[in-house]
């Protein structure tokens, strides 16, 4: 493997984005303009008499600081000479759509809102059967507090591409924030019947289903959602309204410093799926594989069967340990009760089902840390 120097890759980068910059016909004569101004003049003899007297005796020459000088300024001028053009440029100049697109998004992306917008909506204008150029626009009016507009711009596009999975999330996100909840569960179903793998439309529509009380559809929103997303804020909060409803097939457990989220529903049914298993107990032995002083305890409920609550902890730490890259099984405890769990409530206890599990995780390098100031 070779390694460039500072200026070789200052160089190469300039020639990279001049190579991006949009080809156009230089105007008629402008060569011979050039060729003119910079035509050798004869000195005069003052300017003569100054250069012979004012010549410095040594000369010297760093052929790599100068190509790299020369590259910059060069660079400097021609993408200054761009940038100037594109923001004080009318968009009606702009005759190509994919050129007007292109440089709108840069100016949105540069919090441009104002000239973005102009170049966008220019965009879709030259070329009104693009779905995209007409996402943008609406992005555009939305970052410029249009909504009407931005409604609009969506809604054309979708005359043209009516199953355009952009243009149908962000029209269920506008009737969102405008809150038109049925036009937006409208929008967020159309999407879910094309690509059912789409987590933003489940999520929102658990909002939804929340906000207009339907506890039924907010649990399933919910648990679609889980099913396909467990990382991140959102799906915590997921989580948390899910089991704020009464359903728990989803629960979140510290495990070490981290918060995981585990479909207990899975582990727990009559005749657990081998591949719901696998994904589960996967998921816990990477992570007791990457930390070494991590541990594992698993507790499982089942009222009035302490031989099934049994069965079930020693599966699942089996299931934890084969999977494991390492050796992990003697990190990893259990213990069984033949009672439900009971979770404490605001003001009341509610009873768990009769069967359930709890994970608890810690890790060893953790406890009785001491620091000094």
């Amino acid at each position: 493997m070779t390694h460039k120097q500072p200026f070789e890759e200052t160089h190469h980068q300039l020639i990279e984005q001049l190579q991006q910059l949009p080809l156009h016909q230089p105007p008629p004569g402008l060569g011979t303009e050039i060729l003119a101004r910079i035509r050798q003049r004869p000195a005069g003899r003052r300017l003569r008499l100054t250069r012979l007297f004012s010549a410095p005796a040594v000369l010297t020459f760093r052929p790599a600081v100068t190509v790299c000088l020369a590259a910059m300024l060069i660079g400097a001028f021609v993408l200054g000479r761009f940038s100037t053009r594109i923001t004080d440029a009318d968009p009606l100049q702009l005759a190509d759509a994919e050129a007007a697109y292109l440089a709108g998004r840069e100016l949105l992306a540069a919090e441009k809102r104002t000239d973005a917008l102009a170049l966008l909506r220019h965009a879709a204008r030259l070329s009104p059967e693009n779905p995209e150029f007409a996402l943008w626009e609406g992005i555009a009016h939305w970052t410029n507090d249009q909504p009407d507009q931005e409604r609009a711009s969506y809604l054309r596009g979708l005359r043209v591409a009516p199953d355009s999975l952009p243009l149908l999330v962000n029209l269920g996100h506008h009737h969102l924030s405008n809150g038109d909840y049925q036009q937006a569960l409208d929008s967020y179903a159309k999407v879910l019947t094309i690509t059912p793998e789409e987590p933003a439309a489940w999520y929102n529509s658990g909002l939804i289903y929340r906000q207009l009380g339907q506890k039924e559809q907010e649990i399933a929103a919910w648990k679609n959602y889980l099913h396909r997303q467990r990382l991140g804020i959102k799906a915590l909060r997921a989580v948390e309204r899910l089991n704020g409803a009464g359903d728990f097939s989803y629960r979140a457990y510290w495990i070490g410093t981290q918060r995981v989220i585990v479909h207990a529903q899975a582990l727990l049914a009559a005749e657990p799926l081998a591949a719901d298993l696998q994904h589960e107990a996967a998921m816990l032995a990477a992570m007791l594989t990457d930390n070494q002083a991590l541990t594992l305890t698993i507790t499982t409920f089942c009222s009035g069967d302490a031989n099934r609550a049994r069965h079930r902890a020693l599966l699942f730490k089996r299931l934890i340990a084969e999977t494991a890259t390492s050796p992990v099984d003697r990190r990893i405890a259990v213990s069984w009760f033949d009672s439900p769990e009971t979770i404490p409530f605001p003001g009341k206890e509610q009873d768990r089902p009769a069967e359930d599990l709890l994970l608890f995780g810690s890790s060893t390098h953790q406890q009785n840390k001491e620091v000094s100031i």
